[in-house]
């Protein structure tokens, strides 16, 4: 598993409609889905100009992100603040 922040300063993102899961199977058979929680109902989208646009979204999240090594040091920082 990895673990990036992405911190308050980074401004704008792509996430900010909400959140998003995008789900992939290991039997090919099962198409793959983004499940989208938004104020008004969750959704499950279908469909693959769909499940691509959501890839590009979840790239450039992790491009704005802390690196997963900076991710841990602002959690031990956070966690060391806390005791």
């Amino acid at each position: 598993m990895i673990l990036q922040i992405l911190p308050f300063d980074a401004g704008a993102h792509p996430g900010m409609a909400g959140s998003f899961t995008i789900l992939d199977f290991p039997d090919p058979t099962d198409p793959e889905l983004v499940y989208v929680e938004r104020i008004s109902g969750d959704e499950l989208i279908e469909g693959h100009s769909e499940i691509r646009r959501f890839g590009v979204m979840f790239d450039q999240l992790r491009a704005m992100a802390l690196s997963p090594r900076d991710s841990a040091v602002l959690i031990a920082e956070a966690a060391e603040s806390m005791s």
